[in-house]
């Protein structure tokens, strides 16, 4: 039997700025941001900015105060809201994947799975790949689409 290629993950709906703290610390290692087509410029610049600010915060999280991190959370509040307005919402969810580095090694790291879609149930499925590359020189780290 052929091994699968693609994994359903289970995804919750982010209502508030604090669902989104476990989803951006798993970010910091890498992530899938996958979008619905925007169907207007406005619709596009809510999922840019929303895309913008997820992954910044995800590149910082590391070296940002645990104080700060609700604060800058505090701010994702406004761009949940401004998803929501135009009938987009943010679903997240979070899966190990295992990569060679390049000692050879097989390591394991949390990659979050985050969309923005006409979807507002309180959970959702996806289905991702199994295989990523996640190498350090991938343009695929992280994982914007």
């Amino acid at each position: 039997m052929e091994e699968s290629t693609f994994e359903s993950v289970e995804l919750q709906k982010a209502v508030q700025w604090t669902e989104l703290w476990p989803a951006i610390e798993t970010a910091q290692f890498a992530h899938f941001i996958v979008h619905d087509t925007p169907d207007n410029d406005a619709d596009a610049e809510a999922i840019e900015t929303f895309v913008a600010r997820f992954s910044a915060c995800a590149e910082t999280w590391e070296e940002t105060l645990t104080t700060n991190k609700a604060i800058i959370l505090q701010g994702m509040e406004t761009h949940l809201r401004a998803l929501e307005s135009k009938g987009l919402f943010v679903h997240w969810g979070t899966v190990t994947r295992d990569f060679s580095a390049p000692d050879g090694d097989v390591r394991s790291i949390p990659v979050a799975v985050v969309t923005i879609d006409r979807t507002s149930v309180d959970s959702a499925t996806v289905v991702i790949p199994v295989d990523l590359d996640l190498d350090e020189d991938s343009e695929q780290d992280p994982i914007d689409y």
